[in-house]
């Protein structure tokens, strides 16, 4: 559960490792082909976007985004294959 203001919660797609992200880090939100989100991060020296794939849909980490902009609570769902 994300209560805290100003951060989202995710899963990082790759490594499935848990991320509590702070949105001032967030450059822009991409809808992946799959319907997954891309969180941009920044331009790497080569002029291309670098960033982190989620496991969770872009309406979902777009939904935090906005709430945390809003300075309000959002409370993510936890994926049932996790034990914690």
């Amino acid at each position: 559960m994300n209560d805290m203001k100003g951060f989202v919660e995710f899963t990082e797609k790759v490594q499935g490792f848990r991320v509590l992200f702070s949105t001032a880090c967030i450059v822009a939100v991409y809808e992946s082909d799959d319907g997954s989100a891309f969180i941009v991060t920044g331009i790497d020296r080569k002029g291309e976007e670098t960033g982190l794939y989620t496991r969770e849909t872009f309406f979902q980490i777009s939904q935090q985004v906005y709430a945390a902009a809003n300075g309000l609570s959002y409370v993510a769902e936890r994926p049932n294959n996790l034990k914690n």
